[in-house]
């Protein structure tokens, strides 16, 4: 017994040192159909720099926050939520959407789980819907799904979909109802196929950020919101950083949890806060808030320490949302029936 550990952790330190120290995946990028949209030229993009290797060394803060369980999921559709939004048009409400395989549908349930409905996005498919977000842009509120998973990283282009929020009425039964409108969107990465499963949208910038989940570092690339109106072109992401502040899983991560132990450090879902103060990236390990000033571009936020928590164990949680306080935070997981709870910094917490 004693001899099966220590090979396991042998196996676990090299691992390790391979996910720090191995070079940063990049692959050879694939010709998609459609005119290809050449992304805008950006000064402000971070780079592999002397900074960000620098940021990488500084040691990342802990911080508490207490969780409650508001209830459970009850919608026996919703098996796999990979997405989490909050409505930004009937307060009280959460948006969701399965993984893989279940269709084209949005669910909806109020702050206690309880199912409120679905909607079928006519025109969209669903390949491997893995975030969304809910926003207000230019006097309307939006859903945006994105269909961004990718785990072999061979897709030469990906779709996002875009959709007026319908607006509910309290009270209203669970039922099936159609939803038109969908706008959708093809885009690319420079550096090639890239699984990501971590989408965020500032309005205010009127852009969508994107984090990819397998490379490491992970990479956080842009796109402006005005990429619906072309449906034609595949458009290329624009480059903001590399994630290097997210630390690497640790040696006791890959120990404990040989299958998934270098899946903690991947970004898996992602939120900004409505006053734009701070995001959260969320891993199968750990939570991080990176917190953001007036003055800064999200890419020099991410270039920040940023400060680590801890969320309930749950099945697989690849979900979270941020409240209109700034404060609360929303997490949920795949699973059938899987716990909604609501997460708020402990008062002794920065």
């Amino acid at each position: 017994m004693k001899s099966d550990y220590s090979l396991i952790t042998v196996y676990a330190a090299l691992l390790a040192f391979w996910y720090v120290c191995g070079d940063v995946t990049v692959h050879a990028a694939t010709p998609a159909s459609g005119t290809i949209a050449v992304p805008e030229a950006d000064e402000t993009a971070t780079d592999v720099s002397e900074t960000a290797l620098a940021s990488a060394a500084v040691p990342v803060m802990r911080v508490d926050y207490d969780a409650e369980l508001l209830g459970n999921l009850t919608s026996p559709a919703l098996r796999e939520a990979s997405g989490l939004a909050l409505s930004t048009l009937t307060p009280g409400l959460f948006w969701s959407h399965n993984d893989s395989g279940y269709g084209p549908y949005i669910f909806v349930f109020d702050a206690t789980g309880e199912d409120r409905g679905r909607f079928y996005l006519e025109t969209a498919r669903s390949g491997d819907w893995e975030d969304m977000a809910a926003f207000k842009w230019r006097n309307q509120s939006w859903l945006l799904m994105a269909d961004t998973g990718d785990n072999s990283s061979r897709k030469p282009a990906y779709t996002l979909y875009l959709v007026n929020e319908p607006k509910l009425s309290p009270g209203r039964s669970p039922r099936l109802r159609p939803l038109k409108g969908v706008q959708s969107a093809r885009i690319a990465y420079p550096s090639g196929p890239a699984d990501t499963e971590a989408m965020a949208v500032d309005s205010v910038e009127e852009r969508i950020y994107l984090i990819t989940k397998r490379e490491r570092p992970a990479q956080v690339f842009s796109l402006p919101l005005s990429v619906f109106k072309d449906k034609a072109k595949v458009h290329m992401a624009r480059f903001e950083t590399r994630l290097f502040t997210l630390p690497a899983p640790s040696l006791q991560n890959l120990i404990e949890h040989p299958k998934m132990g270098l899946a903690f450090a991947q970004p898996n879902a992602m939120d900004f806060s409505p006053d734009r103060s701070f995001a959260i990236v969320h891993t199968y390990g750990h939570s991080y808030r990176f917190d953001r000033a007036d003055s800064e571009t999200w890419a020099e936020a991410f270039a920040k320490a940023p400060k680590q928590f801890d969320v309930p164990s749950m099945q697989q949680s690849e979900a979270v949302a941020i409240g209109k306080d700034n404060r609360s935070l929303y997490y949920t997981s795949e699973g059938r029936y899987p716990p909604f709870y609501r997460l708020t910094p402990s008062e002794s917490s920065p």
